[in-house]
């Protein structure tokens, strides 16, 4: 099977079969071709689930490694801002009305 119709087998691109022989995930044949049994099995078992994005994250359940940055760098600071910010937006709106 070529690249390009195992990439659209896996829901993924030529480009993606092309970086996975390159990086070692799957093998290719020698005359370019891939094994398709081979390469799922291989593929399934040498992807880093942490790494992968979107509906493949999601059918995996997997926690993903731009969901685990974007936790990492909320610190308390940007809490208490977005809290202030939100705090004195309440106190104009409220003034506007004449409520207190």
């Amino acid at each position: 099977m070529s690249r390009r119709c195992y990439g659209l087998q896996r829901c993924h691109s030529e480009a993606a079969a092309r970086k996975a022989i390159a990086t070692g995930r799957i093998n290719g044949l020698p005359d370019g071709l891939i094994d398709p049994v081979q390469a799922d099995s291989k593929w399934g078992t040498q992807t880093d689930p942490t790494k992968q994005r979107g509906m493949h994250a999601h059918e995996i359940g997997a926690e993903t490694a731009a969901g685990t940055a974007r936790v990492a760098t909320t610190k308390p600071v940007q809490q208490a801002a977005i809290k202030a910010v939100a705090e004195s937006r309440l106190s104009a709106a409220l003034q506007v009305f004449d409520v207190f």
